[in-house]
């Protein structure tokens, strides 16, 4: 039969036991020290998230949080703030232009298909054609 490798004789000085390499971060745990993740030696230390939770939440309350993108804000408060008709309008002209028309008329819209209008230097291709 083969000789089983472990950790202990693959290691130059390791500790002997299943249980070697915990007991450390136990016996900390035991004397009431608070054993953290370890870091990387280029961390800047830990980071408490319920602080950043709690400074997005107001920024959320306050209305300042931005998504990062201005135009697309500008947007969802049109579409927040809209009735009924002027939604209906954005998601129809939205979906079927393939993203290239956006209305908040629902008369114009809902008369007829709109067509995609693809920018200027861009060809529109269907997904049945092969490039």
């Amino acid at each position: 039969a083969k000789p089983s490798l472990s950790w202990a004789k693959l290691e130059k000085g390791a500790a002997k036991g299943p249980a070697a390499a915990g007991v450390g971060v136990a016996a900390a745990a035991a004397a009431g020290e608070s054993v953290g993740p370890r870091l990387y030696p280029s961390s800047k230390g830990p980071k408490d998230w319920s602080k950043v939770e709690a400074e997005v939440k107001q920024l959320e309350e306050k209305g300042e949080l931005e998504d990062g993108d201005p135009l697309n804000s500008f947007f969802k408060k049109i579409f927040a703030g809209g009735d009924d008709d002027t939604r209906r309008a954005m998601m129809k002209s939205f979906v079927e232009s393939n993203g290239t028309v956006l209305s908040t008329n629902w008369k114009e819209v809902g008369a007829k298909k709109i067509e995609c209008t693809p920018p200027e230097g861009a060809e529109l291709h269907k997904w049945s054609e092969q490039l």
